[in-house]
């Protein structure tokens, strides 16, 4: 396997996390973390991905490995990803509402939408959804264009 590219996932939903083989790219699974409803991979829901490697959350940020990504399943993951370097992307996989209610946040959604959008602009991240329901309720929607590379004749 070429090692120019790695990816970096912090473990939360194995059946997700398992996807991420097919890329066929080396994939570091920080795991072992506090406040997981699972403290380990569990492989009876999926085995680990090819190519992949568990690491603690030590390891990860000690080995100053260079990420081709880093992908963050909540906004505690992408804050934890704040001394490497390297593109991120935040994982969507409940509402803001619904977030918002678990942790007891009392502030405006649209202010906090507006923090997250500023911080992932500081870090180079990008936020997507799971589902068109988490995205609404999450984020706007922004359409991407395709860049056409031709030289004009």
């Amino acid at each position: 396997m070429d090692n120019s590219f790695r990816l970096l996932t912090l473990n939360c939903h194995e059946a997700w996390v398992h996807q991420l083989g097919y890329l066929g790219c080396d994939l570091d699974i920080v795991d072992g973390l506090p406040g997981r409803d699972c403290t380990q991979w569990d492989t009876n829901v999926r085995p680990l991905p090819g190519h992949s490697n568990l690491t603690s959350f030590y390891e990860a940020v000690e080995s100053r490995r260079p990420y081709g990504c880093m992908i963050a399943h909540n906004i505690t993951d992408l804050m934890d990803l704040k001394t490497l370097s390297g593109p991120r992307i935040l994982v969507i996989h409940s509402t803001l509402g619904g977030r918002m209610r678990q942790f007891g946040l009392d502030i405006p959604p649209e202010k906090l939408k507006a923090l997250l959008h500023s911080y992932l602009n500081l870090v180079g991240g990008h936020a997507v959804s799971v589902s068109s329901l988490k995205g609404s309720l999450s984020f706007e929607r922004r359409r991407l264009h395709s860049i056409n590379h031709r030289r004009k004749r």
